[in-house]
């Protein structure tokens, strides 16, 4: 016999985190900056291009030289790069639940009525995450988990 029933399309289905994420933000030339990844065998987690402003979310366990990446981002990049860290990745996951934008709203006032502010946010079909401070990413995700998981509560 299951635990709880099962999910309807939309609603959210799990809680993740990952608790040591650096964002590169970067106003070079995307081609530019992502040759000097793949260069480095550096990969990214999420990626946004969007006019001349590129932002990589990666993983630290996956930056196996950070300080030569720095250097090579000031050197070569001159400046137009820099790498934002003390950061954690909170996200809720489930099919369809960015059909409308009720879930982060809800996931949103979540964790900033828990004191979070989260730093960005990003999505896709089945994943919202969150940027978060990396020391509060036990309580975002015990948030998180009572908002979605454990409420009664049906977003529309």
């Amino acid at each position: 016999m299951r635990r709880n029933p099962p999910r309807l399309p939309g609603m959210v289905v799990g809680v993740a985190s990952e608790r040591d994420i650096i964002m590169l933000e970067s106003a070079a030339a995307s081609g530019e900056l992502l040759a000097l990844l793949e260069e480095r065998q550096v990969s990214g987690k999420q990626l946004h291009v969007f006019g001349d402003r590129t932002t990589v979310a990666i993983s630290r366990e996956n930056l196996h030289d950070e300080y030569r990446l720095r250097d090579l981002l000031q050197t070569r990049l001159g400046g137009h790069a820099r790498l934002v860290d003390g950061l954690a990745a909170v996200s809720v996951v489930g099919a369809g639940i960015n059909a409308t934008y009720a879930n982060v709203l809800a996931g949103t006032a979540t964790l900033k009525g828990v004191g979070i502010r989260p730093a960005g946010t990003a999505t896709s079909s089945f994943r919202i995450t969150w940027m978060i401070p990396r020391e509060k990413t036990a309580e975002a995700v015990h948030a998180l988990h009572d908002r979605f998981i454990d409420s009664k509560e049906l977003l529309p």
